[in-house]
């Protein structure tokens, strides 16, 4: 890599800094969404069982247990029989008969398939209700950002190596304009000088460094010419 010209060299450090900052900024994008719709969808879950145990014993038990393709039910008896269920998930879902918090599962959803899901475990009296919501949304929707992401990155990436091309090449610049008055100088033009660029930073001082230097040089051969003379 040394033996690259510099702004070639630049423009890499600034793609492979760049290429740092924006996976780590689409990592903690793509967790903080998904920790977002998993509190979602937990807070869906909390407000179904709360109707759901207010249902229990009552008659609106059929109309809360119908569901969807996303969420199910059930009520668990005392032994760990299914009282009461979604259409479809008559299977217990959870062992035993103790609550459970909010957490990610593998549940059956037909023959021989499962998908992963949130389920939350209330007590109701002696009875345990089980809600479920299903992670297909969430998932393809986290799918949907790591494809944008996929996209959008390499994108990033090849603009700001395009800008940092840019950028090194106007920060080299006044370096090349004094590089060209340099070959320029010769003993008949000793007395022309190395542009110096307006910014007072680096460049500047070694500019003014190497004018003193010129000038030096230009005392020497005056003095030469006269002892020659």
């Amino acid at each position: 890599m040394s033996r690259l010209p510099l702004r070639l060299r630049l423009t890499l450090v600034f793609g492979l800094a760049m290429a740092a900052v924006l996976v780590a900024v689409g990592a903690v994008l793509y967790v903080r969404v998904g920790d977002s719709l998993t509190e979602r969808v937990d807070e869906s879950l909390a407000a179904r069982g709360d109707e759901l145990a207010a249902e229990v014993g009552g008659g609106e038990l059929e109309r809360v247990l119908a569901g969807d393709d996303e969420e199910f039910a059930q009520v668990l008896a005392p032994d760990g029989e299914v009282v009461a269920a979604t259409p479809g998930f008559e299977t217990p879902l959870v062992a035993g008969h103790a609550p459970m918090t909010t957490e990610t599962e593998v549940v059956p959803t037909g023959e021989d398939e499962t998908e992963p899901a949130r389920l939350l475990a209330l007590p109701v009296g002696e009875r345990l209700v089980v809600v479920g919501a299903s992670l297909e949304d969430r998932d393809e929707a986290l799918d949907g950002l790591l494809t944008q992401l996929l996209v959008v990155g390499p994108v990033a990436l090849l603009l700001a190596a395009v800008a940092g091309y840019l950028l090194g090449g106007a920060a080299l610049r006044p370096v090349e304009a004094m590089r060209r008055r340099a070959a320029e100088i010769s003993a008949e033009t000793s007395g022309e000088r190395l542009p110096l660029p307006d910014a007072r930073d680096e460049i500047h001082g070694l500019g003014e460094t190497l004018n003193a230097m010129l000038d030096r040089l230009d005392a020497g051969l005056r003095r030469e010419r006269r002892f020659v003379a």
